[in-house]
C-alpha cells in the first residue's frame, strides 16, 4: 500500500513538472545584425513572477568563430521582455552569419530555449593602392601587372617599355609624356584610381596616335604636352610607392642626358609591334 502511495505521488509531481514546464516558453524572437553589431528581442510566457534569461550569440565568417556574446539575467513581471544590443569590435569585410542562443532556466539544469540566424554582407573598403611613378616602374619591373601595353594604338611589350625608361631625356618632353603615360596606364591597371585620370589617358594616348616617338615637333606642340602629362604627373606622385623615394629616381632619371642615337625615329620604329 505504502508503495501505492508513493507511486502515485512521483506520477502527480512528474504531472504537475510537466504542466510547469509546459505553460514556460519564448515567444517573439527576433535577432538582427548588421555590419555594425547586433540586437535581439523576446518575451518569456510563463506563470512565474521573474525568469532567468541566458543567451549567446556567435559571429562567424564561414565556418570561422570571429566573435562572441553571452550573458544571463532575471526579468520580472509584468513585462517578462529581454533586449539585447552590442556593437561589433571589428571592423568587418565580406559575408557572414550570426548564430543566437536564447533560454528560460526553468529549474536547475532544464533550460528552455530557442535558436535564430541571420546573415548579413559589409562591403569592403578599396585597398589602399600605391601609385607608382616612371622611375618607380623602371626600377620594379616585377611589379607590372601585365606583360604588354598599348600606347597610342601601337603595342609594346614590356620589355620595350623598360627600354623607352631607361632613356635619359634631359628637355624632350615628348618622351617624359610617354613615360608618364606608361606609368598611369600601369598604376590603373594595379587598381588606382582618381577622377579624370581616365580622360587625361585617353587624351595623352591620342596624341601619340598623332604624335609616335620619334615624330618631329614644333613650339605650339610641345606646350600641348605639358597640358597633357600635368595630370597624369599628379596622379603617379599622389601616392607614391617606396614612399617617395622613386620620385627622386624619377627625377634623376629624366634630369640627365640621352642617347640621340637611341631614340632616333629609326629605333622608335625598330621596337613597335
Amino acid at each position: 500500500m505504502k508503495k501505492a502511495v508513493l507511486v502515485f505521488l512521483v506520477l502527480l509531481l512528474s504531472a504537475s513538472l510537466a504542466g510547469s514546464v509546459s505553460a514556460t516558453y519564448l515567444e517573439n524572437l527576433v535577432l538582427n545584425a548588421d555590419c555594425e553589431g547586433w540586437s535581439a528581442t523576446g518575451d518569456a510566457i510563463t506563470g512565474r513572477d521573474s525568469m532567468e534569461v541566458i543567451y549567446t550569440v556567435e559571429l562567424y565568417q564561414g565556418e570561422t568563430l570571429i566573435e562572441s556574446y553571452s550573458g544571463d539575467e532575471f526579468i520580472y513581471a509584468p513585462d517578462l521582455t529581454f533586449s539585447y544590443a552590442e556593437m561589433w569590435s571589428s571592423e568587418l569585410c565580406g559575408e557572414y552569419t550570426v548564430e543566437g542562443e536564447f533560454g528560460l532556466v526553468h529549474t536547475p539544469g532544464y533550460i528552455i530555449g530557442d535558436t535564430a540566424s541571420v546573415s548579413f554582407i559589409c562591403e569592403c573598403p578599396p585597398p589602399d593602392v600605391c601609385t607608382g611613378t616612371p622611375g618607380y616602374w623602371k626600377n620594379h619591373a616585377d611589379a607590372w601587372p601585365v606583360d604588354a601595353l598599348k600606347m597610342g594604338g601601337a603595342t609594346y611589350s614590356k620589355d620595350d617599355l623598360l627600354d623607352i625608361f631607361s632613356w635619359k631625356p634631359k628637355n624632350n618632353r615628348h618622351i617624359k609624356l610617354f613615360h608618364h603615360l606608361v606609368a598611369a596606364k600601369l598604376n590603373i591597371i594595379n587598381g588606382a584610381t582618381c577622377d579624370g585620370i581616365d580622360d587625361a589617358v585617353a587624351m595623352a594616348d591620342d596624341f601619340f596616335m598623332l604624335y609616335p616617338l620619334g615624330t618631329n615637333i614644333d613650339k605650339k606642340t610641345m606646350k600641348m604636352i605639358d597640358e597633357l602629362k600635368e595630370p597624369l604627373e599628379m596622379f603617379n606622385e599622389s601616392s607614391p610607392c617606396g614612399e617617395g623615394i622613386e620620385i627622386e629616381e624619377e627625377e634623376q632619371m629624366l634630369g640627365s642626358g640621352y642617347n640621340e642615337e637611341k631614340t632616333s625615329w629609326g629605333a622608335v620604329k625598330s621596337i613597335y609591334k
